[in-house]
């Protein structure tokens, strides 16, 4: 299966590129991309040149800002502008653009006031507004494995904490979750793209575990449960408790279980 990626450092890139052994001309990374405005000549024509030379079907696009620490108008920018000059150039060139999303971006209360979501929903609904012509968009649940670890979110400072042995103070942690390996999803995608597929997918496979039970048995783990703070942090107004609100098909792809996934993954990185 022949296609370009757009964004070359971030863990689902990484985990493409690894799994894949793509060739480097197939990877359009930030130096090309990076000053994007409407009407990126350098751009187009990298995507043109390589589509033509490889007989590419797809364009994956893995560039996105998850953090919290940007404007809203720079969120948008990325999550939803960008990709949107994708499509374009997908368009022209019969080409299929392959978006990643958020399962969240199903849940209304949680979108609201989360402009990464906010964004993602827009994104989808654009994608829908065209009836997915030449799209793909694949809705994830919580990531956690790759190269790079995000600080801000749970994982991480539970990471943090470990390294430094200083105290985790959370909520009651009654908020569901559904961790996935980076790798697991990456390779998932690959074989649901063989199918030619088009339209909104979420890819899940079933394990909802809440985010204390997750916190005990990593702190469990490492004989560190003193470091452990529940009820500490006051709860976002909304976020999801029952795995009833996330209920999607159960891929029939692979996945490693969860909590053995995600301790190793935290023995790595402490």
């Amino acid at each position: 299966m022949n296609f370009l990626i757009i964004g070359a450092k971030g863990n689902f890139s990484s985990g493409l590129q690894e799994m894949t052994r793509i060739d480097n001309r197939l990877v359009i990374d930030k130096s090309i991309y990076g000053h994007w405005e409407n009407n990126n000549c350098t751009l187009s024509s990298a995507i043109t040149s390589a589509t033509k030379e490889y007989n590419l079907r797809y364009l994956i696009n893995t560039v996105g800002i998850i953090s919290k620490n940007y404007s809203r108008d720079y969120i948008k920018y990325w999550n939803y502008l960008f990709p949107k000059h994708l499509y374009q150039i997908c368009q022209d060139l019969n080409l299929n653009l392959v978006t990643l999303g958020s399962i969240h971006e199903n849940v209304p209360e949680m979108c609201a006031n989360n402009p990464y979501l906010e964004s993602k929903k827009e994104l989808e609904q654009y994608l829908l507004m065209n009836n997915f012509r030449n799209s793909v968009h694949f809705q994830f649940h919580t990531w956690y494995g790759g190269r790079n670890i995000n600080s801000e979110m749970f994982l991480g400072q539970i990471i943090n904490a470990l390294r430094n042995q200083t105290v985790f103070n959370m909520s009651d942690g009654k908020q569901i979750r559904e961790y996935h390996h980076i790798f697991d999803d990456a390779a998932c995608v690959l074989r649901n793209l063989e199918r030619e597929i088009v339209g909104s997918y979420g890819i899940s496979h079933g394990e909802k575990l809440s985010l204390k039970e997750i916190a005990r048995k990593i702190f469990k783990h490492f004989g560190c449960e003193s470091l452990l703070n529940l009820n500490h942090v006051t709860t976002p107004n909304f976020e999801v408790r029952e795995g009833t609100h996330l209920s999607y098909d159960i891929s029939d792809c692979r996945f490693r279980p969860t909590m053995e996934g995600l301790i190793d993954y935290v023995k790595k990185n402490i």
